[in-house]
């Protein structure tokens, strides 16, 4: 049987989360917990990856880009 018929037919198929079919606590706190668990491991992966901190100090050695200079270029 085909989900639509016709020209220019949109069909949009839609399934529930299990929180919604499942009973056991368990199930309920994973499903609702997976999405923020999978950001925060994201985060803390692009986090780890950068030459930043979270504060946006400026990595060890390099001088910051609107440190006052003086006349001879030396800060």
């Amino acid at each position: 049987m085909p989900l639509a018929s016709g020209e220019h037919a949109l069909t949009y198929v839609t399934q529930a989360p299990p929180v919604f079919f499942g009973w056991r606590p368990s199930l309920v706190a994973a499903t609702l917990l997976s999405p923020a668990a999978t950001a925060s491991l994201v985060y803390a992966v692009i986090a780890a990856g950068t030459a930043r901190d979270d504060l946006g100090r400026c990595p060890a050695g390099e001088p910051a880009s609107n440190a006052p200079m003086s006349e001879a270029g030396v800060a």
